[in-house]
């Protein structure tokens, strides 16, 4: 796989003391082209930004280049920061995992009561947005508020009861943000900025 190679080449060319811009862009050229689908990357080390560019297209269909600037679909990687975020502030006493979610999220209570562990462990039998018919590709580019994204599943049926299968779910994590969010007192990207990101100002 390319992404791998491409990682531990720049992580390699970071570690050395003879990097230059030049020797990154080689890299990101070893595994992008101007004229295919592309890549960007940021490397920083001791909070000094060594490099930051991109290579390839943004969209093929409409020609347009990719920029450092861009923002790309990260989809699940996302989740792992958000059960950071929910352990950090039950450790901070800001939640408990076996709280209901109405306790921090307007949802309505269902046929039995669903808790953040639930969400945790895609176990809350709660309806995945992403796999509803209406829920279709486009709706990825399109900016939309936590609360209309809620809206699409709040009011659907259980497809089994919490905490006796386990069925990947997207609106499990979404619903934790909205959590996040309600206990901390920060918009989701304020909170992961200030707690999971290391990125240099």
């Amino acid at each position: 796989m390319r992404i791998p190679s491409l990682l531990s080449a720049l992580a390699l060319l970071a570690s050395t003391h003879a990097q230059t811009p030049a020797d990154f862009e080689a890299a990101m050229k070893e595994h992008f082209t101007a004229d295919a689908p592309g890549g960007a990357a940021i490397v920083s080390k001791g909070g000094t930004v060594l490099y930051e560019g991109a290579i390839g297209m943004a969209d093929m269909a409409k020609g347009e280049a990719l920029t450092a600037e861009d923002q790309f679909r990260i989809g699940s990687v996302s989740k792992q920061f958000a059960a950071v975020a929910i352990m950090q502030l039950a450790e901070q006493g800001k939640l408990q995992l076996d709280d209901e979610i109405q306790k921090y999220v307007d949802f309505p209570r269902k046929e039995k009561p669903i808790t953040i562990t639930h969400l945790l462990t895609h176990s809350s039998g709660i309806p995945s947005f992403t796999d509803l018919p209406l829920y279709q590709p486009e709706a990825y580019a399109k900016d939309i508020e936590l609360t209309e994204i809620i809206a699409l599943f709040a009011d659907l049926h259980l497809e089994f009861e919490p905490g006796t299968r386990f069925s990947y779910s997207n609106s499990g994590y979404l619903l934790l943000t909205a959590i996040v969010e309600r206990a901390s007192g920060l918009s989701w990207t304020a909170y992961a900025e200030s707690t999971c990101s290391s990125r240099p100002a």
